[in-house]
């Protein structure tokens, strides 16, 4: 449409046509009824991705490359919503190994799992969720062995006690 608009209005400069003024509004028109579709996609677009709705920006700016993909902002924003959208993929993976890790009790595994993801594609809010679940499992672990560590050291103790006891007893008694 650009095309046509400064053609035609470099030609109408030199001659006066109605018919080709005719072309220039309805080719003006053809062009703002396409911004304005551009515009509202984007828009859309931008919407849902402050929002988290990275598949659902993707979705919607797939549909509308038929009509909107030779606007350079469009193709901006469609590229990166893709890019938005392999990154949530690899934090979604990242936590996803990070639990099979903690499952098995390999908290080491899961912070390094995080960590590499975070430096593959920057901090997000999962990443750091995981993260403070991987601390708070690692504490709880940690008390759970103190709390058998102790409990195991005073049956040691009360039995060497105990031991004492019937030792000095039968020494006592003999």
């Amino acid at each position: 449409y650009e095309d046509a608009i400064r053609f035609l209005n470099g030609v109408l400069q030199e001659f006066s046509d109605e018919e080709l003024e005719i072309l220039l509004a309805d080719a003006q028109r053809q062009l703002a009824d396409f911004n304005r579709r551009v515009n509202n996609a984007v828009e859309t677009a931008e919407r849902l991705l402050r929002a988290d709705r990275v598949i659902e920006a993707v979705r919607y700016l797939e549909s509308q490359v038929d009509t909107c993909g030779r606007s350079a902002d469009f193709c901006a924003i469609l590229e990166r919503a893709r890019h938005e959208q392999e990154r949530m993929r690899s934090i979604a993976a990242a936590v996803q190994s990070a639990r099979a890790a903690l499952a098995n009790q390999d908290f080491a595994g899961a912070a390094e799992e995080v960590e590499r993801c975070r430096q593959s594609v920057g901090d997000h809010a999962d990443l750091s969720h995981m993260a403070a679940e991987i601390d708070s499992h690692r504490r709880e672990a940690a008390t759970n062995c103190s709390t058998v560590w102790a409990i195991w050291l005073s049956l040691f103790r009360a039995r060497s006690g105990h031991a004492m006891w019937c030792c000095a007893r039968k020494r006592h008694a003999a």
